[in-house]
C-alpha cells in the first residue's frame, strides 16, 4: 500500500474519531450546555478569524505544497520553512496594520444584531494569528506526507479541548470570558504542538539560513507564485464563511447557531475528501514537477470514484435520518433539517467532482481558477445579499448550493478541457442512478420508532451499496484505495 493509501486511511480513521468526539460536543452537549447565542458567538468569531488566517499568508501555503518537493532531502529542507514563515511574519504585520486602521467599519456590521460579539471582537486578530501560522505548519508536514500528526490535532485534540472547557463552562467553573479566551488558547497550543513536532523529527536546520532558499531569485518566484494563488485561497475561504457572516449581519447569533449545526452535519459527507486531499495534494505537486501524468491521472481518476461512491452513501445516510437525529437536539434546532437537506447537495457535489482543486492549483492554473472564485464569489455574496432577507437560513443554505454545484462543475470541464481528463464513467452514472432510486424510496418510508428508522434505513443503504461494491468492483479502477483495502481486510482474516 503506498504512502497517499495508507495516510489516507489513517486520516480518515483519525477525521471519524474526531466526528465522533465533534458529534458529543456540538450536536449533543453545545446544544444543552450553551445558549444558541453563545454557540453563534464562537461560530462568527471562527469564521472570521478563519478568513483573515486566509488572507495574511497571501497564498503561501500553496508555495510549500508546490516547492518543497525542491528542497526536500530528508529532514534537512536547507531552510525552506524558515524562510516561508519570515515572509509570513512580515504579511502578517503589514496586515495587521491594515486590519487596525479599518476594524471599526467591520465589527459596526454585527453591533446591532450581534452585540455579544462586539464584546469579543478583540480576539479575532490573535486568534487569525494562530489559526493562520497552524495551517502553514500543518501544510509542511501534509508537503512531507506526514499529514497524520496536524490532522489529529486539527480533528481530535482540538475538539476534546473544547468538549472539556465547554463543560466546565456549564458547571460555572469560570466565567464566559474565560471561556472564550481558552477557546482562542486551543489554537495557541495547536501551533505550539506543530512547531515542537516540526524542530523534534526535522531539527532546527528547517530554520537555519541558507543562499540555496533565501535568495533573491526564490523571493520573486515564491511571491509570484503566492500571489497568483492567493486570490484562489482568500476566495475558497471566504466562500466557505461568508454566509455565516452575512447570517450574524442579517439575522441574530442564535439562528448563525442553527444553521452552524445545521452545516455541521452536511459536512460530515465532506470529510473523506478533506482527508485524502491532505495526502494528494504533495503528490500532485510531485507527479507534475516530474511530468509523471500517467501517476497524476490515476490520483485524480481513482479518487473521484471513490469519493463520489462514499459520499453518495453519506448523503443518504444523513438526509434519510436528518428529522430523527435533530430529535435528539433541542426543539429550537429541529427547523435546520430543511438547511441539511439543501446543504448536503453542495457537499455532494464536491464529493462527486474528487480533488479538481488540487489539480488545478498545483498544475499551474492558478489564474484560471482564481478568475472562477472571484466571480463566484461575487455570486455568492449577491445571492445571500438577497436571499437571507427574503427567506432566512433556508435562502442562506440555496445559495451556498448554486454557487459550490457550479465551482465544482465548472473545475471538471476545466480539467477536461486543457488536459483531456475525465473520471466518470459508467459506474459513476449508475452510482448516481441507484442513489437517487434509493432517495426516493426511503423518503416515502415511515417508521414510528426513532431508533428503529435510523437502523433499519441505515443498514439497509449500507447493505446496498456493499452489495454494489462486490458486483462492481471491477468498474471502479483496478487496485485503487478502496479494492487494495477491502483486499488487505480478507488476506487478514484469510492469514487469522
Amino acid at each position: 500500500m503506498g504512502v497517499i493509501q495508507k495516510q489516507g486511511i489513517a486520516n480518515t480513521v483519525i477525521s471519524y474519531a474526531g466526528i465522533a468526539i465533534g458529534f458529543l460536543n456540538v450536536l449533543v452537549l453545545q446544544p444543552y450546555m450553551l445558549t444558541p447565542e453563545e454557540i453563534g458567538l464562537t461560530r462568527v468569531l471562527y469564521s472570521i478569524s478563519t478568513l483573515i488566517a486566509s488572507i495574511f499568508p497571501l497564498g503561501l501555503n500553496g508555495v510549500v505544497v508546490k516547492y518543497l518537493p525542491e528542497y526536500r532531502n530528508g529532514g534537512d529542507n536547507k531552510g525552506f520553512l524558515g524562510f516561508i514563515i519570515a515572509i509570513t511574519a512580515v504579511f502578517f504585520l503589514a496586515f495587521s496594520l491594515l486590519f487596525l486602521g479599518f476594524k471599526n467599519n467591520l465589527f459596526s456590521l454585527y453591533y446591532e444584531k450581534s452585540k455579544l460579539f462586539w464584546e469579543f471582537k478583540y480576539y479575532v486578530l490573535p486568534m487569525s494569528f494562530f489559526i493562520g501560522f497552524s495551517t502553514l505548519l500543518g501544510m509542511y508536514l501534509s508537503a512531507s506526507f506526514r499529514s497524520t500528526v496536524p490532522t489529529f490535532i486539527n480533528d481530535i485534540a482540538l475538539r476534546v479541548f473544547s468538549l472539556i472547557i465547554t463543560s466546565l463552562y456549564f458547571l460555572k467553573i469560570f466565567t464566559l470570558q474565560t471561556f472564550v479566551f481558552l477557546f482562542v488558547a486551543g489554537y495557541v497550543v495547536q501551533m505550539l504542538w506543530l512547531l515542537i513536532h516540526i524542530v523534534k523529527h526535522d531539527g532546527f536546520s528547517v530554520f537555519n539560513f541558507s543562499d540555496t532558499v533565501w535568495n533573491r531569485r526564490n523571493t520573486q518566484r515564491f511571491l509570484a507564485f503566492a500571489l497568483s494563488v492567493s486570490l484562489i485561497t482568500i476566495g475558497n475561504m471566504a466562500i466557505r464563511n461568508i454566509d455565516i457572516l452575512m447570517i450574524g449581519k442579517y439575522l441574530s447569533l442564535e439562528e448563525v447557531a442553527v444553521y452552524s449545526i445545521a452545516i455541521l452535519i452536511a459536512s460530515f459527507i465532506e470529510l473523506p475528501a478533506a482527508a485524502l486531499g491532505k495526502i494528494a495534494d504533495g503528490k500532485i505537486a510531485d507527479y507534475f514537477n516530474s511530468s509523471d501524468w500517467v501517476n497524476l491521472k490515476k490520483v485524480y481518476y481513482d479518487s473521484t470514484r471513490i469519493l463520489m461512491f462514499v459520499g453518495c452513501i453519506l448523503f443518504l445516510l444523513i438526509n434519510l435520518n436528518i428529522t430523527q437525529l435533530l430529535y435528539f437536539l433541542p426543539p429550537k434546532y429541529s427547523s435546520g433539517s430543511i438547511i441539511v437537506n439543501i446543504v448536503s447537495l453542495s457537499a455532494l457535489s464536491n464529493m462527486c467532482t474528487g480533488i479538481n482543486s488540487s489539480m488545478l492549483l498545483y498544475t499551474n492554473k492558478n489564474k484560471q481558477i482564481s478568475i472562477l472564485l472571484l466571480v463566484l464569489l461575487f455570486l455568492m455574496i449577491s445571492l445571500n445579499y438577497f436571499l437571507i432577507p427574503l427567506w432566512g437560513l433556508i435562502g442562506a443554505a440555496i445559495a451556498v448550493v448554486i454557487t459550490f454545484t457550479i465551482f465544482n462543475i465548472t473545475k471538471s470541464i476545466l480539467l477536461f478541457t486543457y488536459f483531456k481528463l475525465n473520471p466518470f464513467n459508467s459506474f459513476s452514472t449508475f452510482v448516481l442512478v441507484l442513489s437517487a432510486i434509493i432517495y426516493l424510496i426511503f423518503m416515502n418510508i415511515y417508521i414510528e420508532n426513532i431508533y428503529w428508522s435510523i437502523c433499519l434505513k441505515s443498514m439497509a443503504i449500507v447493505l446496498v451499496f456493499l452489495v454494489v461494491l462486490y458486483k462492481h468492483r471491477e468498474l471502479i479502477a483496478e487496485k485503487t484505495m478502496f479494492v487494495k483495502l477491502i483486499n488487505q481486510i480478507k488476506n487478514t482474516i484469510l492469514k487469522a
